[in-house]
């Protein structure tokens, strides 16, 4: 997604700036408003997080044609003997 410039933008930006406006700095300052609801409060902060804490993105695992072998290797970085497991009962 790309940030396009518009004539509507621009004027959007011109009133902004003849106005002194600035949404961010709006958002911030109602969020202190002690009359402000626990829910609207939380609308603003998540509206404010991603500019400070963009959400990560999940990813899928490629997929492969062959198949692959997956296995677990358990590793001792102690002298203490590991718990005996339980056998699963089906």
């Amino acid at each position: 997604m790309t940030n396009k410039v518009t004539v509507k933008n621009l004027k959007v930006l011109k009133l902004m700036r003849e106005l002194d406006y600035d949404p961010i700095r709006e958002l911030i300052l109602l969020s202190r408003d002690q009359d402000i609801t626990p829910g609207n409060k939380i609308a603003i902060h998540k509206e404010l997080a991603c500019y400070a804490a963009p959400k990560l993105k999940s990813i899928e695992p490629a997929k492969s044609d062959a198949a692959t072998d997956m296995g677990v290797e358990i590793v001792q970085f102690s002298k203490e003997k590991p718990p005996k497991e339980k056998a699963l009962v089906n």
